[in-house]
């Protein structure tokens, strides 16, 4: 068994000195012995405690030296130590970042757990969750750590491995997300490892301001068949899904998501997944952006499909909606023509209404120019033989339809037709700030 290393020579008393006798770690934390004594830790490799009798006075400056970068391991939580400190302090694991103890404690013994060993002393156990903390740690402690990186051996990735449970909190940290990030680029075998510990939590660290990055470096390096076990675990339950896509961080990492998957397998397993929360994830001004992408990005093969109905089944809602008369938007601009033909039967009878609102009024301008000329007709007829004709023009968001109307009928009939509906409001509607469009646009025909 390797011997424990010697205190230091400055820590040994005077030749002659008096020392008081000190025989247990009992009469020194009762103080009634040895009031000048304390104890410094030299554990060596191979040895969990260690302690050796030095002066208390002199202990404290001494140990603000005693800090070095051990290898890399584990602590008596499972987590990643900063450093291995051998200073005077209280009875104590290693701690994970952020976890900085006082140097001399009352009792003066400082108990420290070698790399590999695990054991939690007295009332100091603790769960990880409350050994890791988001306290900062300066980065002249943090730094000998993280620069190990081009040294670190196979002990580092079996670490990993034993507390892929515990990855995850280090995901929620900023000081841990970033070092599971460096991770990524030191080889596959990393990237597994960090995969284990988070996938099954990742709809919760898609919405964490921290792990949300980590997630977005993840969906770049990860393989197929893990990009499918994401999307699986997020598709298992669409209220996790949901959630996720309506929250502001949750959507980004949706969205990322969407950009990268490649299999008909993946984006069945998303739009499945969207299907059940559709009218609440549409609505939302995070989630119809997830649709608005799920439109522009997958094929008209691949599933897209069952969004398109979805859209269409709700369209007249939605036109109405601040956030989903968007996607109804980005239906009509992929000119389908079954998909615009159900709109237009949807929204028949029913332009003047749509026209008034500030949100659906972009709905029909969008129709008027997409739809075919025999459609934008049945809206202009509609919008004309209104019995408020008058009160169309001069209302603050019809009046944009009006206008729209007037451009993309240019040169056809139903242009002259409703240029002569308008003649007889004209005096009425020229002082009125916002029929100056129109005006311009029937003096340029």
């Amino acid at each position: 068994m390797p011997q424990a290393s010697p205190a230091p020579a400055a820590l040994m008393p005077r030749r002659g000195a008096h020392v008081p006798a000190v025989n247990s770690m009992s009469q020194l934390a009762h103080g009634s012995t040895a009031p000048h004594g304390s104890y410094y830790n030299f554990g060596a490799p191979g040895f969990s405690v260690h302690h050796e009798p030095v002066f208390a006075d002199q202990a404290g400056n001494v140990a603000r030296s005693q800090c070095f970068a051990g290898d890399v391991g584990l602590d008596g939580y499972d987590c990643f130590p900063t450093r291995f400190d051998t200073s005077v302090g209280p009875s104590c694991t290693l701690l994970g970042p952020g976890m900085a103890p006082p140097l001399v404690d009352d009792n003066g013994l400082r108990t420290t757990v070698m790399p590999g060993q695990s054991c939690f002393l007295g009332s100091l156990a603790r769960n990880t969750a409350e050994g890791y903390t988001t306290a900062s740690f300066p980065n002249s402690s943090y730094g000998p750590f993280l620069n190990h990186g081009n040294e670190i051996s196979q002990q580092c990735v079996d670490n990993m491995a034993r507390i892929k449970r515990k990855i995850y909190l280090m995901a929620k940290h900023k000081i841990g997300c970033r070092f599971l990030q460096q991770k990524f680029e030191q080889g596959k075998r990393y990237v597994d490892a960090i995969f284990e510990g988070i996938v099954d939590r990742i709809a919760e660290l898609m919405t964490n301001s921290f792990a949300n990055g980590l997630v977005h470096k993840l969906l770049d390096v990860c393989d197929e068949e893990q990009r499918t076990r994401i999307i699986a675990v997020l598709a298992e339950d669409p209220v996790k899904m949901m959630i996720v896509s309506t929250n502001k961080r949750g959507s980004t990492a949706v969205g990322k998501l969407i950009e990268t998957v490649k299999t008909s397998r993946q984006i069945m397993l998303i739009i499945s997944a969207l299907v059940p929360g559709f009218i609440r994830i549409v609505n939302d001004l995070n989630g119809n952006h997830i649709i608005e992408k799920c439109l522009t990005t997958f094929g008209p093969k691949e599933n897209k499909v069952k969004l398109i109905v979805e859209v269409c089944s709700h369209g007249s809602e939605l036109a109405e909606n601040s956030f989903g008369n968007y996607v109804v938007q980005c239906i009509l601009d992929l000119k389908n023509p079954c998909a615009n033909a159900h709109l237009a039967s949807l929204f028949n009878g029913r332009y003047v209404h749509l026209s008034k609102q500030k949100t659906a009024s972009n709905v029909v301008e969008k129709c008027l120019t997409v739809f075919p000329d025999d459609d934008k007709a049945a809206i202009i007829y509609e919008l004309i033989t209104t019995s408020h004709f008058e009160q169309l023009l001069q209302d603050p968001f019809a009046n944009f339809v009006i206008h729209t109307a007037l451009v993309q009928t240019r040169g056809r009939h139903i242009h002259n037709i409703l240029v002569k509906s308008i003649h007889p409001h004209e005096e009425a509607i020229r002082s009125n700030p916002c029929c100056k469009r129109i005006c311009r646009a029937i003096t340029r025909r």
